[in-house]
């Protein structure tokens, strides 16, 4: 059996056509940049309120902090795009551009269900064992179960986009 690629050329963009059919689009594009400047704006105050007061050096808080920087990465990985596409009616993205797109939105749903199992956890702790709760979750072992799953999930996502491209390059040399 031989392999050969059967298409003449690689794919080096895509054309998005999912918003041609939109009444408004500048319009619509002004209210989504409008919710992801203030999705950023209030991600971010939360981020640097809870740097700035020491009392909200909690585990929940931080916590809390984790899952803004989820909501940061949610936001910016399409959100631009859509912007993009609506506002300035660009409607190509290059496949690399789609690639870290795509890897992003995906970080960014595997975290946010990490960081809701450890906030989940928390409030198991604080309510199963309140005298322990301060020697149970320690700064440390917060530190040492974000950064866990932290790298778990990159390591999830890197799996499944190893595996996405190699049925990508399967599928065009078939």
């Amino acid at each position: 059996m031989s392999f050969t690629n059967l298409t003449a050329e690689a794919i080096t963009e895509f054309d998005i056509i999912g918003f041609s059919g939109t009444q408004n689009p500048k319009a619509v594009g002004c209210i989504i940049l409008i919710i992801y400047l203030l999705i950023l704006l209030g991600s971010s105050a939360n981020i640097y309120i809870i740097a700035r007061d020491k009392r909200l050096h909690t585990p929940m808080y931080f916590f809390i902090c984790s899952l803004s920087v989820v909501d940061i990465i949610n936001s910016s990985s399409v959100s631009p795009t859509m912007i993009l596409v609506l506002i300035a009616d660009i409607t190509a993205i290059s496949y690399r551009s789609c690639i870290t797109q795509m890897t992003l939105t995906n970080l960014a749903f595997v975290m946010e269900k990490f960081t809701i199992r450890l906030m989940a956890y928390d409030r198991l702790v604080a309510i199963s064992n309140p005298l322990r709760y301060h020697s149970i979750l320690t700064k440390t072992r917060i530190v040492l179960l974000t950064v866990a799953l932290w790298v778990l999930g990159f390591a999830i996502i890197a799996a499944a986009d190893s595996r996405l491209r190699a049925t990508s390059t399967e599928a065009t040399v078939t």
